[in-house]
């Protein structure tokens, strides 16, 4: 069974911003020198008093800056801290993690942190996002630069689409989701990338994607629900029917 997907490609994309319950992940703030660091959610909640914690980012950002100068926060404790949070992408990342497909339809890329050209992805489940008709796909993991996170593409900023995809050891993309707990995408938003893949796919290989999300899931439930409903009520009634059809013929006998 396959998620409907309808609407031509030159319908609006629905946009996907970030979760508001993540949305304090990360602001940056220029110190001293021009130089610019990134303070962390788990530094700003330990600072952040509960009447800013409603502020936009630039009032949340002015606020930590005058802790940083006032010397409240300390920039040692911003840097130790740094590593263990999330990984925003430098426009390089950005390039090595963005997909091209070849001429067999394999997904290649750079990769994050590698160099030279582009390489067929390898068989593993992926995170990705879709933003501006440009795929981005990476395994989520630790770093050495910070944790690998679906806001870590483009610092958190909207996107089109995001989820998990599963590629095979051909190099296809085999099965794909919406989940994404910094973006929560609906269905709308998995519509933008079934888009985007049958517009650069063959229909097979597009066909041949099996697509899972949590409101297609329940549908699909419900509906073999409904399904075995039917069947027992189909059974009931084809047994009531020899029955009292025996009961007639032995009446009339």
């Amino acid at each position: 069974m396959s998620f409907p997907v309808s609407g031509s490609a030159k319908d609006p994309i629905t946009p996907l911003p970030m979760r508001k319950s993540h949305d304090l992940e990360r602001v940056s703030i220029q110190v001293a020198e021009g130089r610019q660091i990134h303070v962390y959610k788990n530094v700003i909640e330990k600072h952040l008093p509960p009447n800013i914690k409603t502020a936009n980012h630039q009032q949340i950002a002015e606020f930590m800056k005058k802790q940083i100068e006032d010397r409240t926060i300390v920039l040692e404790e911003i840097e130790e801290l740094e590593n263990q949070s999330v990984r925003y992408f430098s426009e390089s990342d950005k390039k090595k993690t963005q997909i091209h497909f070849n001429k067999k339809e394999q997904l290649s890329q750079i990769g994050l942190d590698q160099n030279g050209p582009l390489k067929p992805l390898q068989e593993g489940v992926y995170v990705f996002v879709l933003k501006d008709e440009k795929l981005y796909l990476t395994k989520k993991e630790k770093t050495e630069s910070g944790k690998i996170q679906h806001s870590s593409f483009f610092s958190g900023e909207t996107v089109d689409s995001a989820g998990t995809m599963i590629v095979d050891k051909r190099g296809h993309i085999s099965a794909i989701n919406n989940h994404s707990g910094h973006y929560a995408p609906e269905d709308p938003h998995i519509k933008n990338i079934l888009k985007y893949l049958k517009k650069n796919l063959s229909l097979t290989a597009f066909s041949n994607i099996f697509v899972s999300t949590r409101s297609f899931s329940r549908s699909i439930a419900i509906m073999n629900i409904f399904s075995r409903c039917m069947a027992f009520l189909v059974f009931l009634f084809s047994s009531s029917t020899s029955w009292l059809a025996k009961r007639s013929t032995r009446r009339l006998n």
